[in-house]
């Protein structure tokens, strides 16, 4: 079996991890830590303090393509309670937790907040 330079964990077989990198010697490990554009990325190792780079190549482009969104807007406002909206109505497998809503509630409406 001839398996690609990387980080692998093995469960039955062996997984590559993607974006942890490790030198030869496994001495040192690197994660990503910002710095993305169009061709690479910034990684660092939390054991030395140096950094290397990472190939961004292959985190350029959606997988597939993105669900649409349960939380997008209505497109026109309208009264909702007392306030005006463009929320959509819940979904149908919204559980309610009142005990949370009440309270996130009382937050928002605290007077002295405003």
């Amino acid at each position: 079996m001839t398996l690609e330079d990387g980080v692998y964990c093995y469960i039955g077989a062996p997984l590559l991890v993607p974006l942890i990198y490790s030198t030869p010697e496994v001495f040192d490990f690197y994660y990503p830590s910002g710095a993305f554009n169009d061709r690479r990325f910034e990684c660092i190792s939390y054991i030395t303090g140096s950094t290397q780079e990472g190939d961004a190549s292959k985190y350029l482009e959606a997988p597939s393509q993105l669900p649409s969104s349960e939380t997008q807007g209505i497109g026109v406002l309208d009264v909702q309670g007392k306030a005006f909206s463009n929320m959509p109505s819940p979904p149908a497998q919204y559980v309610r937790r009142r005990e949370l809503e009440s309270e996130l509630r009382g937050i928002l409406t605290f007077k002295e907040r405003h």
